[in-house]
């Protein structure tokens, strides 16, 4: 699996100051933007033939370095990985971004997918009065395409996020959710993403987006 992703340096001012402080390295309108890096497990299904010309399930096990090598072109050394990037700011972290990441430096390597939330079918746990957020679950698809859509995936699933407090405000820290779906690689082609799938992902300190 092999990809030809074009490699974008930045890292800003504010970004070094956020590091020598332990915070997130980058703000939007709505609030600070918090990285998360990503641990992905998908339990792949696809149709192959035996030798004896008889159609039979492959069955393979894809892991964060797969999806990583997949999208990038090459398997993540100890410094590189993927990463999500949720608005702090949005109530209903309605959307999320996926990118291929190196932090030393710290390099975007590319986009792996976005994240997409069903905002109508959000749940929100909160404690004193309503005034700090704890808990957020909401359905979501995970949209992954890369290899200039020669890797592709959507996964559907219900996804909990526990939230932690980041300066004066409560933010995403871990995020999990099992997941289904569909996608294509080349090779084994098309193939369904099934029961043992997750992803799952932790809030770090110095990664933002350039």
């Amino acid at each position: 699996m092999t990809s030809n992703i074009g490699i974008r340096v930045g890292i800003s001012l504010a970004a070094l100051v956020a590091v020598g402080f332990g915070m997130p390295l980058r703000a939007s309108a709505g609030g600070p933007t918090t990285a998360h890096k990503v641990t992905i497990t998908l339990k792949t299904i696809s149709q192959t033939t035996n030798s004896k010309g008889d159609g039979q399930p492959d069955k393979v096990s894809a892991k964060t370095s797969d999806v990583f090598a997949a999208c990038v072109g090459h398997s993540p050394s100890k410094t590189e990985g993927i990463y999500l990037f949720l608005n702090c700011g949005d109530p209903n972290l309605s959307t999320g971004t996926i990118e291929a990441m190196d932090t030393q430096p710290l390099t975007d390597l590319g986009q792996v997918g976005t994240l997409t939330s069903d905002t109508e079918f959000v749940v929100v746990s909160t404690k004193g009065g309503g005034a700090t957020r704890t808990a957020v679950s909401v359905p979501v698809q995970i949209s992954i395409s890369c290899n200039a859509g020669g890797t592709t995936a959507d996964l559907f699933g219900i996804m909990n996020v526990k939230y932690s407090t980041l300066g004066t405000t409560s933010c995403p820290n871990s995020v999990s959710l099992k997941v289904v779906g569909t996608g294509f690689n080349d090779p084994p082609g098309d193939f369904t993403v099934g029961d043992g799938s997750s992803v799952s992902a932790k809030r770090v300190a110095g990664v933002s987006l350039p």
